[in-house]
């Protein structure tokens, strides 16, 4: 079986989709079927429950290059490309671009236990985002010293800085699931505004996420801040500064709350009283 691996891993793929391609997101094995015109792939989806992937055109070239040592321990490199590519999520959001990405394949006992994808870099530009209500526009999502965590080959955790430009923010909200009936309109011209430029660390595993809004801004406003979920509990702040004013957004075990004309000085007591300016603080 190790042979099998190493062979599947070091010979070079390169598919031109002739037909849809079914990925379903749960873990890093890659099953590819010998007829090209359809592949089934096992991908990464780790922020949700495992999801539909439909690929409707479009074309993938890559390459993997693994070593197993005398003590068991694999590593590796791989690289992979996709082009002029069509993808629909769950039948709710629609991928449109091109994208590359590439990294080192390391795991301490070859097929088992905990491993990673080290020095992500993830490129997607250009990007098109499209959900039933909104169309970004083409834009782009770069990664950076990211790092896709395994255990026995089953995905488990991503991190890493993401940086996102988009002519517009509304189908990214979409997007990933927020809810935004609740926010007051001051907080909500962050999500209802163009050209959004955001800078985010993200590092999330199955039982514990941390998200952190470097810098985000659109055409009238700007957000930074923190959320962290640990076993279930959830705690957050979040400034939106706009041209009329500013909001803060603060989650805790009571739930979100708003303070209109929310300031610095409200923005770091609410970071100190979540214990959100430990390690890797904003």
């Amino acid at each position: 079986m190790r042979f099998v691996l190493y062979a599947l891993v070091a010979v070079e793929v390169v598919y031109v989709v002739a037909g849809n391609i079914l990925l379903r997101a749960g873990a890093f094995q890659s099953v590819v079927n010998s007829d090209p015109q359809w592949m089934y792939l096992t991908l990464v989806n780790p922020w949700t429950s495992p999801a539909e992937v439909v690929v409707r055109k479009g074309g993938l070239t890559g390459s993997a290059h693994a070593n197993i040592d005398a003590d068991d321990r694999l590593t590796g490199t791989v690289r992979a490309a996709a082009h002029d590519v069509d993808v629909v999520v769950n039948d709710l959001v629609a991928l449109a671009g091109d994208g590359t990405i590439a990294g080192r394949l390391r795991q301490e006992t070859a097929g088992r236990g905990r491993g990673a994808i080290e020095d992500v870099e993830l490129a997607l530009d250009p990007l098109t985002i499209t959900t039933r209500g909104a169309t970004s526009g083409k834009g782009s999502i770069a990664i950076g010293n990211g790092a896709l965590l395994f255990r026995d080959l089953a995905a488990e955790g991503v991190r890493g800085t993401v940086a996102l430009q988009f002519p517009s923010a509304k189908p990214i909200v979409e997007a990933v699931g927020a809810k935004t009936d609740a926010i007051p309109g001051l907080a909500k011209a962050l999500v209802s505004n163009d050209n959004l430029r955001a800078w985010v660390w993200v590092s999330h595993e199955p039982r514990a996420s941390d998200v952190q809004i470097l810098t985000a801004r659109t055409d009238n406003a700007r957000a930074r801040g923190r959320y962290k979920r640990d076993r279930g509990v959830e705690r957050g702040a979040f400034l939106v500064d706009t041209k009329v004013g500013s909001v803060g957004v603060a989650i805790d075990r009571a739930g979100t709350h708003m303070k209109l004309l929310a300031g610095e000085g409200w923005f770091k007591e609410t970071l100190a009283r979540l214990d959100l300016l430990g390690k890797g603080g904003i």
